[in-house]
């Protein structure tokens, strides 16, 4: 009976895995075309100096994409913190007292 049921099945699972393949492809490409800027963009500790903390190293593409974000740029730089603090941190890293209430959390 010509070519049958298994075999338009098989067919089937190798155009969906090859649409998956091509997918994740395309997925880790732009994951990866980007450089090391969105891994870490929101990371703030990460940024050490006062031009990566506010966004001024990033390229103009990026600066404008996440300027237009909900919430804009989310990394605020502070020179006057304690020397056992991170100057550059989120400017709500501590909204409606979360963390506070986690570290009482931790300690019992």
């Amino acid at each position: 009976s010509g070519f049958g049921y298994i075999g338009w099945a098989l067919v089937c699972v190798d155009v969906t895995f090859v649409l998956m393949l091509s997918y994740f492809g395309a997925w880790l490409h732009f994951l990866y075309a980007g450089g090391p800027n969105p891994f870490a963009i929101d990371v703030c500790i990460l940024h050490e100096t006062r031009e990566a903390c506010i966004g001024e190293d990033l390229p103009p593409l990026q600066q404008e994409w996440s300027d237009q974000r909900p919430g804009g740029w989310r990394c605020r730089w502070d020179p006057n913190v304690d020397y056992y603090l991170y100057p550059c941190t989120k400017h709500d890293c501590n909204a409606d007292g979360h963390l506070d209430n986690n570290k009482y959390s931790v300690i019992f």
